[in-house]
């Protein structure tokens, strides 16, 4: 009675396992009447390669929401490029020449063509400029010879040329080719006393009879005709 009792109870034991392992396909019978996870091996790689794709995309994630975005495009500025190679003093004459200010500030020092003269202001006041005589500008285009000793053509100043000079603003004087020769008294001068002018050079005479000022001239035209 007693075996018949335990070979019931094993049977149904059995009839138990075989209906749970049917219900879960992945599960077969081990050894030992034990039940072992079918393809177990393989399913734990793919979970793992699962999870490291999963970390290495949060990973990438993250990176990308720290990375800074670019600043933006700064607005262009001149301390980068200095005025002298933007700006210039257009000479126009027999050639046509373009002087930068840095050039002429070189040129307008005492060593070198510098030349001071006194100006009476509409206050009253006096004040000294100090720049490069227009005659030695007009040199620079008159003819071929730029520089030098002979640079300014005194045979063509006799025979006269008109010297125009412009304003960025447009205004414009006129000159005689007499009146400018070796005339150190009509200059374009960068400083007056010690300061240096904003927005030089501004052409300055002194001479009698044609005393005046423009300021910040970019153009001088010589007309021969």
């Amino acid at each position: 009675m007693e075996q018949t009792r335990q070979k019931e109870m094993m049977d149904s034991d059995k009839s138990s396992e075989t209906k749970l392992a049917s219900r879960f396909s992945f599960i077969e019978k081990g050894g030992k009447g034990g039940y072992m996870m079918r393809g177990s091996k393989s399913k734990i790689l793919v979970t793992l390669v699962l999870v490291m794709l999963l970390m290495l995309t949060l990973s990438c994630r993250e990176r990308a929401g720290t990375t800074s975005s670019p600043a933006p495009a700064s607005e262009p500025t001149q301390a980068l490029t200095p005025v002298s190679e933007v700006h210039g003093i257009k000479l126009i004459g027999a050639i046509t020449e373009t002087i930068p200010l840095t050039y002429f500030a070189e040129g307008a020092k005492s060593k070198c063509h510098g030349t001071s003269i006194k100006f009476i202001e509409q206050d009253g006041k006096t004040s000294v400029y100090t720049g490069i005589p227009l005659w030695l500008m007009c040199g620079w285009v008159d003819d071929d010879v730029k520089h030098g000793g002979g640079a300014f053509n005194d045979d063509l100043a006799a025979k006269g040329y008109r010297v125009v000079v412009t304003a960025a603003d447009g205004r414009m004087v006129i000159f005689d080719s007499e009146l400018i020769a070796r005339n150190d008294n009509i200059l374009l001068a960068n400083k007056v006393g010690v300061k240096s002018i904003e927005d030089y050079p501004t052409l300055v005479s002194s001479e009698p009879g044609h005393t005046l000022k423009l300021e910040n001239a970019v153009e001088i035209r010589l007309e021969f005709e």
